[in-house]
């Protein structure tokens, strides 16, 4: 059995970091996990360790992917809002493996875009307008996954907040996805909007003719459901000065990059992007 090393601090892990080895990749990054948590951290080797950490995310291993996804967690959660300046260096990444054909990979990148959120290294509305596109992936593992996304900044931060106004004609559109787990997360995500913004949205719905009319139907018995069980919160009856809650467009200011780099290391157990 190979031998690996244990590196005993973080700059010690940085030459390991960029060997191809999948299996050294893996143990480096449990070994990382326990340095990120109880070492002192510096932007000298953040910078070099999160480029490292991106070649594990497009190397085509799956664990590799995972285990990398799980240290950039770690790191956001540890510096907080200082992890703000490498934001826009890992975040295309991040929501490249939202379509990711291993489950436990695409848990990983949900959970490291909840991560960059409550450290606060990324306002929730810039997270906003990085998912929104993925709404309208190929893959429906991506659709899906950025609805969740959406769903857990909605719950943290609250529909003023996050603004999503802009965002809710994509999410209109995914009632009628032809995936089935999508039009459930569409539907669910859409009830949960009712219940921050009330009555609006329901009107603005209609108005604009955002769903199909069988749709909202549906969609309409689950906000009566949401009303009558009491689950509205105080914001969906507070008035607005805006005259529609929903937006006619999607604003479209920001694309995902598809990551070019080939992917490296072992082929077994490879992840790729869903078709």
């Amino acid at each position: 059995m190979a031998h690996y090393p244990q590196p005993a601090t973080l700059e010690a892990a940085l030459p390991l970091l960029v060997r191809p080895d999948p299996r050294l990749r893996q143990q480096l990054g449990e070994r990382l996990l326990a340095l990120v948590r109880r070492e002192e951290i510096t932007h000298e080797i953040v910078g070099p360790m999160l480029d490292a950490l991106v070649t594990w995310l497009n190397g085509g291993n799956f664990k590799v992917a995972q285990s990398g996804l799980e240290v950039i967690s770690a790191l956001s959660e540890r510096m907080g809002h200082e992890f703000s300046h490498y934001v826009p260096n890992v975040l295309p990444h991040i929501i490249d493996r939202l379509a990711d054909t291993k489950e436990g990979v695409r848990v990983a990148a949900r959970a490291c875009v909840c991560a960059l959120s409550d450290s606060r290294a990324a306002p929730p509305r810039a997270l906003l307008a990085r998912l929104t596109p993925a709404l309208q992936h190929k893959a429906a593992h991506a659709r899906e996954e950025a609805l969740r996304c959406i769903a857990a900044l909605l719950h943290s931060h609250g529909a003023a907040e996050l603004q999503l106004k802009g965002a809710v004609p994509s999410l209109a559109a995914l009632v009628a996805d032809p995936n089935g787990a999508v039009r459930d997360a569409a539907v669910q995500l859409l009830v949960d909007v009712y219940r921050h913004v009330g009555e609006r949205l329901r009107q603005d719905l209609k108005k604009k003719e955002l769903v199909p009319a069988p749709k909202l139907a549906v969609l309409e018995q689950r906000f009566d459901e949401a009303r009558e069980a009491g689950l509205l919160l105080p914001s969906a009856t507070q008035g607005t000065d805006e005259a529609d809650f929903v937006s006619r467009t999607v604003k479209r200011t920001m694309t995902i990059p598809t990551s070019a780099k080939s992917r490296e290391g072992d082929s077994s157990g490879a992840s790729t992007p869903g078709q």
